[in-house]
């Protein structure tokens, strides 16, 4: 066996600080074309604190967390080769992460009797929105993360059906008031949805 020496161990190591050096793109490529798993390792290693911390952004728990970050590394890298190199590979994986984790809470959160939340898109813009069919159990999904002013207004009226006249004396305001309220909120929900569904800024 013929020894290393120092030049060869500098060579190897330069190697090994050249393929960690590389480009997402190029890596995914080499990973595809080969069997060394060091690719997918550097991969890993480089998207797992971004996808860990998307998915507590949205799950809000660690554990929850850390199990949904191996569920999304694991189906990224079992479709790796439908990634079309059409955008950056982190905003392909940062998409993924999101999906899931909506998957994971509209399952939690599965609420009968709630598809008249989308009327609350189609009273925004009338005649201009038409939700998809699965929107309804998105949006109660999207209502954690308005303020709490505009969950109380949207669940009174679409979840416990209370008339705006109603709605107006339960929260000590005008008539007109309720509507402004009411109004923005479904905007505000509704831009919300778009922007981490439909890629709008």
């Amino acid at each position: 066996m013929t020894p290393t020496t120092p030049s060869s161990s500098i060579r190897i190591r330069s190697a090994e600080r050249s393929y960690k050096q590389l480009p997402d793109g190029d890596l995914i490529r080499l990973a595809l074309a080969t069997a060394d798993t060091r690719y997918l390792n550097t991969l890993y290693t480089r998207q797992y604190r971004p996808v860990y911390n998307t998915c507590l952004y949205w799950l809000k728990d660690p554990d929850s967390a850390a199990d949904c970050t191996q569920e999304v590394l694991i189906k990224v890298f079992q479709n790796l080769s439908s990634f079309e190199h059409q955008s950056s590979f982190s905003t392909w994986i940062n998409a993924v992460t999101r999906n899931h984790c909506t998957d994971i809470l509209r399952r939690q959160q599965r609420q009968p009797g709630h598809s008249s939340l989308n009327e609350a898109f189609l009273e925004t813009e009338p005649g201009h929105w038409i939700a998809p069919a699965d929107t309804s159990e998105d949006l109660w999904f999207y209502l954690r993360y308005l303020k709490p002013d505009d969950r109380q207004i949207l669940h009174l009226k679409y979840e416990d059906d209370i008339k705006t006249e109603d709605l107006a004396k339960h929260l000590g305001i005008t008539v007109s008031a309720a509507k402004m309220r009411l109004n923005r909120a479904r905007t505000r929900l509704k831009a919300l949805y778009e922007r981490v569904n439909m890629g709008m800024p």
